[in-house]
This record gives C-alpha cells, structure tokens and sequence, in this order.
C-alpha cells in the first residue's frame, strides 16, 4: 500500500514538471529572439474575443521610429508569478494575473489591436535587454497613439459596471465643479481653502472616490512617466473609457481636503490622491516644457512605490532632464559622469551612483539630510532594526548600504524641513555659507570624501523620541519628552555661548529654527512662549483642573492660553526618533536618535545644516543632519575664514 502511494505521488510531481517545461520556461525561452537595433522594440497583435475567450496574440519586432500605430498599456504588475494561460505566436505562454486582466480589460470584440506592454514586450530574464530598453520607455510612451490605463480591478458586469459608473460621475462632479469654480491650481496646498468651499458631495460618492483612489496603480513608479509622456491617456474600466484629465483634476482638487475627508479615506487612498495630483501637474509642466531635474522628480514622488527599488530611479528617467542628457553621452561615446541604468548592479549600487551624481552635479550635500530613518533600533543592526510604519523588515543589503546613502526605497526618511502635518517649509539653513560642496576622488564605489570643519564634539544626549515619548494624559509631567528634556537642560546649561537664554535655544532647537505656530498673537521671545507651550502641555496632561490652570494663568497670564495641537504637531514631527544633545562647547542641539556621546559636530561644505559624523578606523560615518541653535548661519565657516579652524577632508562610508 505505501509502495503504491509513493508510485502515484512520483507520478503526480512528474506531470506536474512535465506541465512546467511544456507551458512555463521552455516557450518563455523560444519566444525572444535578440532584439536587432538599439531602436528595436516589440509589439503585441492582439486578436479580437469576448471577456472570457482565450487570450491569442502575435508578438513581433519593429523599429520604434517606423512602427505602426500602436497603444500603450499602463497597469501594475502585482502577484508576478505567471499562472493566466495565453497563446502568443501559437505557443502556450503564462503571464501574471494583472497583466492577463489587463489584456482582456483592452481587448476588443471584432478586431485586432496592437499594443505594447512591458511584461510581453519586454524580455524580463534579459537583464541587459530590460537596462536598454529603460532608455526607450519614454519615447514609447510618447510615440503611441494613446496609453489605456488599466486598473487593478476585475473586470465585471452588471452591478459591478453600475458601479464603476457611478465612480466615475464622482469624479466629473468634482472636475466640473472645479472648472465652473475657476479654481486655481495654485489653491492645491492651500490651507486657507475651507471644507465649505469643497464640491458639495453625497457620502455614498465620498466612499466611491476613496474605492477608486485606493487602486494601488495610483502608488506604483512606472505609471507615472507612462501617463506624463503621453499624447493622450485614458482609463479602460470595464469597457468604458475614462478622461485622465477629469481623474487628475478631480484628485488636485481633493488634495486640500483629504484631513477633512479622511474619515472616508483609507491611507492608500490618500497617498493615491497627492500622487494623481501631482501627475497631474507634472503632465502640465511637461506641456509647459518645463522639464524637472531627475532628484526633483525623486523627491516629488517620494512616496511612490515599486517591486523592484531600482526603478524609484529608473522609472523617473523619463520625465526628467538627466534623460536627454544621458542620451547624448551614449550617442558621443563619452564616458560622462551619469550613471547608465543596469539591472545586474545591486540596489545598494544603484542607489550610489546616483546619490554621488546628485552631489556633484548640484554642488549640495541636501541629500545628507534624507538619510536618518524613523525606526526603533539602530538601522546598522539588521536583526533587530524595526522601520517605522514599513511593510518590509530591514534586510542584510540596506544595513550595508554606506551611511551617506539615503533609502529611496523607504518611506520612514526623516526631514527637518518637513512640517508638523507633512508639508515643507523652505527655511534659511546656511551652516557653510554660500559655499559649494567640495569633494576628493575616491577609488571606493561606498565612499565620497568632501571637506569641511570640526566645530565641536558631542558631550551629553537626552534619551530617542518616539511617539509614545509625548502622551496626552497618564504619565508624569516629567516623562514628557518636551518637558523632561527642557527640565534636564535647563539645569545643564547655566548660560548660552553665543548670549542667548537656554530658554530662547531649547524653544528654537525643539522646533529645529520653524517659526512659533502659535494660534494667537504674542509679544513674548521663544523662550517665553516654550515656557508657554510647557504651562499648556501641562495642563492638557492634567486635565486642566481648575487649581493647575490657575496656577499656570499666574505664571505666564499673557500666553498661557491659545495653544492648540498645530504647535504640538510641528515640535513632536521634528522630535521624534531624534535627540537632543549638548557640545562641549555649550551648544544645544536636535539630533539623529543614534547620536552619541563623543560624535564630531562638522560643518561640510554644501550642507545647509550641521552633520554628526563618528570616526571609524580609517573612516568616518555619517549619523545625520542636525539643528545647533547658534550654528545655523555661517558662523563656523567664518571661525575657518579667520583661521581659528582649519578645513579637512572626511571620508565617509
């Protein structure tokens, strides 16, 4: 009996390995021939049928500038294990869920029609082929007819259809309302544009806008070149067509109101209306010609999403200056300084090379300042690091990554420019002057060697912030991140170096140099509000019982009222996974969490704000940017300028 069980389950793994070589890798093989011309590129003929038919397709090579009319598929991979059966060139060929949706989704009933999409067109086992044909996305996106954009949604009928109408009389309520309104797209990020002046909306709509907006194809990289270049973009759902224009309004218009909103919208559906929206815009100032640096592009689109991390990079080309310039260097043969894309490098790889040609090509060290990463742990230790709100573990390749990189690929980067409710705010940080970077060659692909000035050491550190580190009510007043730190410094430091009150330098140093957002007018210093914004703090921890209000109305009767959690946002999104720390020289500082006590306070030039770096053996490492208060406007570079401090170079890794 057991002989004979074990002859049936032998049976039954070789016909599945026989099911494997006859529909998986051997046709997959036989299907791609060596693309001719640098200009080659391949397209689909894609036979007529119903919904359910048999998907049957032609797959052959053209040169892209004489190719024939063609459309563009625009749709997000998803699960890429091949399981949907096709027939392409009368062979048996698999292909993943999405991409075999997508080609029913464009399919039409009675005719052929030619397509180009990726996954087909593209040999995916081919690293070399899939690096050039990077270089051709553009202008394939540009060249077609127009790019049907695919959904990751199941195609369906009836009640499902009725439903995907209403989805999109949703969005032309909000579009056309916009139009008729002559709303102004400089009103995007506005915050003075109230709820009572958004479109009025039934809540069934609401809920239909945060179904549509949470289609992960709003998250993904590809598609936004794929959309931006186009000469005309329309969605496919369902066999209806959908205007991209009226979807991309309809999300600017949203941006504003997503706080407002958000008791509909779902976190992906958030994120899915600022990246609709600023496609959007990108799409406008293409047309404009206003052609955007590719870091602009990367810093944009920051919270975009890929399977692969190295199109983060890849995928921007497109739409970007570095294209038309990397173009020109293949065609003169020079051996320019952009890095060409190559799928056979490491993300890591990838990642510095173009960390190192940003620097150099912008004379800026900003991109220092998107290396710190929100996360319990130190990101050196892979085991035990813990990223902030990411779905992925951290992996043995990113604790590798030099220290000077930053992790476009992660969306827990740190920034002090951003702002309490996630905005910018371009503040006037100036620690090196006007100077530019200054960098010396190095024979190491991990490490870049710029110049600058030791200012001081780091003496003493309060403890990491994390959000439980700024409670509303139940713990004592001192465990208070805020108002524990201020307590431990203000008994520290007696005096400021540079005169000013510890009161004025912990106030500025805790907002790291944004302005108060006080809601109600105030005369007092920075100081005096922080004892302010301590007295409020203290009295929402308490309750606000009538015997500690009084007692704060007594101590500070002018500005012990008008807080609200606006200030509360902007000091605990600066505070957070960082750490307050003083030099020896008695300068007070916010720092990365993983500062420590003996760390080297540097002034590099091209950076806008003091560095933390540790020597390492031969080495030093990048721990982060920080904000000094007293340090922030030149005032180490002119200690160098009258010889008191002397320059060197720092070789990080």
């Amino acid at each position: 009996m057991r002989a004979s069980w074990k002859r049936a389950k032998r049976r039954r793994k070789n016909r599945r390995q026989t099911h494997r070589k006859a529909s998986g890798s051997a046709p997959r093989a036989s299907l791609y021939e060596p693309l001719p011309s640098q200009s080659s590129i391949r397209l689909i003929t894609l036979h007529p049928g119903d919904v359910q038919d048999p998907i049957r397709c032609t797959l052959e090579v053209f040169d892209l500038p004489s190719a024939p009319a063609y459309e563009a598929i625009s749709y997000i991979w998803g699960d890429p294990r091949p399981r949907r059966r096709i027939r392409c060139n009368g062979r048996r060929f698999l292909v993943a869920d999405n991409l075999g949706d997508a080609i029913r989704n464009v399919r039409r009933k009675d005719e052929d029609r030619v397509i180009w999409v990726d996954a087909l067109c593209v040999n995916q086992s081919n690293l070399g082929e899939r690096s050039h044909q990077v270089l051709l996305m553009r202008d394939i996106y540009t060249q077609s007819k127009r790019t049907l954009i695919c959904l990751d949604i199941k195609p369906s009928t009836g009640s499902g259809k009725v439903y995907w109408q209403m989805v999109y009389k949703a969005i032309l309520l909000v579009a056309e309302w916009s139009v008729s309104n002559n709303w102004n797209l400089n009103q995007m990020f506005d915050p003075r544009y109230k709820k009572s002046e958004f479109p009025p909306q039934k809540k069934e709509y609401k809920a239909l806008l945060n179904r549509l907006f949470s289609c992960k194809w709003f998250q993904r990289v590809w598609v936004i070149q794929e959309v931006v270049v186009s000469a005309e973009a329309v969605f496919i759902v369902n066999g209806m067509e959908w205007d991209w224009h009226s979807v991309g309004l309809a999300a600017c218009r949203l941006v504003p109101f997503v706080a407002e909103i958000s008791e509909f919208f779902s976190g992906d559906s958030i994120r899915g209306v600022h990246q609709a929206g600023q496609m959007w815009m990108w799409t406008r100032h293409r047309r404009d010609n206003i052609i955007p640096d590719l870091l602009d592009s990367v810093k944009i689109f920051s919270l975009a999403l890929a399977t692969d991390s190295r199109d983060l990079i890849y995928s921007l080309l497109g739409i970007s200056k570095e294209q038309s310039l990397l173009e020109e260097q293949i065609r003169t043969g020079s051996s320019g300084f952009i890095p060409l894309p190559n799928y056979e490098d490491a993300v890591r790889d990838v990642f510095t090379d173009w960390c190192r040609y940003f620097i150099e090509s912008s004379g800026s060290l900003d991109l220092f300042a998107s290396t710190l990463l929100a996360g319990i742990g130190s990101p050196d230790d892979h085991s035990s690091f813990i990223p902030y709100e990411d779905e992925r573990g951290w992996t043995l390749e990113e604790a590798s990554f030099p220290s000077w990189v930053p992790h476009w690929d992660r969306l827990s980067r740190l920034d002090m420019r951003r702002g309490g409710r996630g905005g910018f705010e371009p503040l006037g940080y100036q620690a090196s002057g006007e100077y530019p970077v200054r960098l010396s060659e190095s024979p190491r692909r991990d490490t870049i060697i710029p110049s600058g000035v030791i200012a001081d050491t780091v003496e003493w550190t309060g403890e990491v912030m994390y959000q439980q580190s700024f409670p509303r009510a139940g713990m004592q007043i001192g465990d208070h991140a805020i108002i524990g730190n201020y307590l431990k410094i203000a008994a520290k430091l007696g005096s400021y170096p540079n005169g000013d009150t510890v009161d004025n330098a912990y106030a500025i140093a805790a907002a790291a140099g944004h302005p108060q957002q006080k809601p109600v007018e105030s005369i007092s210093s920075p100081g005096g509000d922080m004892l302010a914004y301590c007295a409020w703090l203290i009295s929402r921890m308490t309750g606000g019982s009538e015997d500690i209000t009084r007692m704060l109305q007594e101590m500070r009767p002018d500005d012990s009222v008008g807080w609200n959690e606006v200030h509360a946002e902007l000091v605990e999104g600066k505070c957070v996974y960082r750490r307050f720390f003083v030099t020896e020289r008695g300068f007070l500082g916010l720092g990365p969490g993983t500062a420590e006590v003996g760390d080297l306070v540097c002034v590099i030039f091209g950076g806008k704000t003091p560095f933390i770096l540790r020597k390492v053996s031969d080495h030093y490492k990048l721990i982060g940017e920080s904000y000094i208060h007293g340090l922030m406007d030149g005032e180490v570079i002119k200690l160098w300028e009258a010889g008191v401090l002397s320059e060197q170079w720092f070789e990080i890794r």
